[in-house]
């Protein structure tokens, strides 16, 4: 088993797994921003699954693309709002969009996690967003398909660690936890935070 530093290392470089393609939202880059807000606006007071399954819909219907090709670097965490700009990005844009717009629509940072796997299928580093809707069930939201599904049925990942805002956790295959420290152990999570909170983006109370 690698280390835990080794863990961590890995998971700071090279998120950048395939996708099928999807039709990206329609309109030029301040109507995908525009659009953002409504759909955050119109499902505060919605059922919790449909904050969820729309969040998740939303997100996925933006295009593929690897680092390289939209930032011209290897390994770049954008914002939503960069994200939604280009309209564009890879497996950590569209994990941390949603982890951000789950967190503005009332879903507590305790509920989420944002998971570093490795995709058995493509043999490569991945991210996911795993949200917990109780009875100890989590669901998986995946920019690799639209289906939600419980991290148990996805035996085409295999779970490595898992961060919030705070914590930071290794995972074993079953996705059980054990704390290894904070999240600020993360520098590019950092960075992340630090530039959505001065865009005004990040949720309040952490």
């Amino acid at each position: 088993m690698k280390t835990i530093a080794a863990v961590l290392a890995a998971g700071l470089i090279g998120l950048s797994s395939a996708v099928v393609s999807a039709a990206p939202v329609s309109g030029a880059n301040d109507q995908r921003l525009d659009a953002w807000e409504q759909l955050v606006t119109r499902l505060h007071n919605a059922p919790e699954s449909e904050r969820i399954r729309e969040v998740n819909r939303f997100f996925n219907s933006l295009d593929f693309r690897s680092d390289q090709k939209v930032w011209g670097r290897e390994d770049y965490w954008a914002s939503p709002t960069e994200f939604l700009s280009r309209g564009t990005g890879d497996c950590e844009d569209y994990a941390i969009a949603k982890y951000i717009s789950l967190r503005r629509l009332g879903i507590d940072d305790s509920r989420l996690r944002l998971a570093y796997v490795r995709s058995l299928t493509l043999r490569q580093a991945h991210m996911i967003l795993l949200v917990d809707i109780g009875n100890g069930k989590q669901l998986v939201l995946d920019n690799l398909t639209g289906a939600m599904q419980t991290p148990q049925r996805r035996g085409d990942l295999e779970p490595v660690y898992s961060f919030n805002s705070t914590g930071l956790w290794l995972l074993s295959r079953e996705y059980q936890e054990q704390r290894i420290g904070q999240a600020s152990r993360l520098t590019h999570w950092v960075g992340l935070q630090e530039k959505s909170k001065n865009s005004g983006i990040w949720p309040s109370g952490g």
